[in-house]
Order: structure tokens, then sequence, then C-alpha cells
């Protein structure tokens, strides 16, 4: 039996074999860049907070408040406070400051300048403490007295429970 030329086993064909390690190559090309977007994000965030560690730990009241967490991820942030943070966003350059809500995510301040952020992180911070003094200073009991009542009628309201008691008192003995 005479073999035709479409009965011979093909040679491999190498073009697929080409086109997957192009592929590949490209695909491991494009992680490179975004492990490096990452990277340089979070090495910018550290730069911010490099910045803003001195400052955060001048004041006694801010150490207590003031996270300066910087959080590796996608996207990495940098948490300043329990629902404050800077990311690079929208582009890897660009510092944005956002505050977490009900309502989702608030930006507060976006910027490419480093001492921009770093100024209007400051002013967030200053401006989250006296929000914070005045809920603490909300959140006190208030006293029993209304402003503006006499002490006088304070004195006569304690002499009067006071006769009060003396007398179940007496009574409690005497019966």
């Amino acid at each position: 039996m005479a073999l035709t030329a479409s009965a011979l086993p093909r040679p491999p064909d190498d073009r697929l074999r080409d086109k997957l390690r192009t592929a590949r190559l490209a695909q491991g090309e494009k992680m490179a860049a975004i492990v490096s977007l990452r990277d340089a994000a979070t090495l910018r965030l550290a730069m911010l907070r490099d910045e803003l560690l001195p400052i955060a730990g001048a004041s006694a009241e801010a150490r207590g408040f003031i996270d300066l967490a910087l959080v590796p991820g996608d996207p990495a942030r940098l948490w300043i406070d329990m629902v404050s943070y800077v990311v690079m966003a929208p582009s890897p350059r660009i510092y944005r400051l956002q505050r977490d809500t009900l309502d989702g995510h608030e930006v507060v301040h976006e910027t490419a300048d480093l001492a921009e952020m770093t100024e209007a992180v400051i002013n967030h911070i200053a401006h989250r403490m006296i929000e914070r003094q005045h809920h603490l200073v909300l959140s006190l009991p208030q006293p029993a007295v209304m402003p503006g009542t006499p002490r006088w009628w304070l004195v006569l309201a304690g002499l009067g429970g006071f006769a009060a008691g003396a007398s179940l008192v007496w009574l409690a003995i005497r019966f």
C-alpha cells in the first residue's frame, strides 16, 4: 500500500506554541507593570505618611486619634483615622483624601502635589478633632438642675427631703 501525502504524519505546527509564548510574555509584562504601579502607589503613600508622622506625633491629643496606618493592597490606603484615608486614585500619581460616610465615599481633597496633600490632611485632622471634641462635650451627662434655678430653691428642696426622711424614721421607731 502506497502512502499518500495526506497520510504521512505532519510535523508539529509551532505557530500556536509561539503565539502562546508571546501571549504569556505579554501577560507577564502587564502583571509586572501592575505590580510596579501598586508598589509606586504604596511608596507615594509611605512618603505622605513620613511627612505626617512628626506632625501627628507633636500633639498628645492627635496621637490618640490619628492612625496613619499604611495598608498595602489594591488599592493601597493610608488610614488617617477610623473613617478617613488617602488612596492613589484615579491615577497612580494623584493623592485622593476620602472619607467613608453612610452613603458611600466622600472625596475631601484631590491633588498630585505631596505638600498640598500634606496640608489638606493636616487641615482635615484639625477639623475631625474639633468634631470629636464637640461630640464628647455633647455626650457628657448634663446636670439635673436647669440653668437659672435659684440655689435657695435647691437648699429648700434638700431640707424638705431631709425633714420627710427624718419624719418617716421617727414614725418607724415610734410604732
